[in-house]
């Protein structure tokens, strides 16, 4: 949460206050919410681990044989499962 909101919001906010604008609370008020949101989420049962992050079409063959391969994985790393999955979810609505 620090790299994916709270971080970006710092960077955001010193900006504001350097070019004399007023601070978005409403950012703050939404980060907070997430973050809160988020801790709830239980990490049992596999929900973190090895994510490919650039799981489309162009990064998949099938096999007859062996079945899918997965291939690219320079985007790959350490995070929530469930994005390689909302990746997929996006690449069906792209067909329609």
């Amino acid at each position: 949460m620090d790299f994916l909101l709270k971080e970006p919001l710092r960077l955001l906010e010193s900006h504001m206050v350097s070019q004399n604008r007023k601070s978005p609370t409403f950012l703050r008020e939404l980060a907070n919410d997430l973050c809160q949101k988020v801790s709830r989420f239980s990490l049992e049962g596999g929900i973190l681990g090895l994510v490919h992050c650039d799981l489309g079409w162009h990064n998949i063959r099938y096999d007859p044989d062996s079945g899918m391969k997965l291939f690219d994985f320079d985007l790959c790393g350490y995070g929530w499962r469930v994005f390689d999955l909302a990746l997929v979810r996006l690449q069906f609505d792209d067909l329609h």
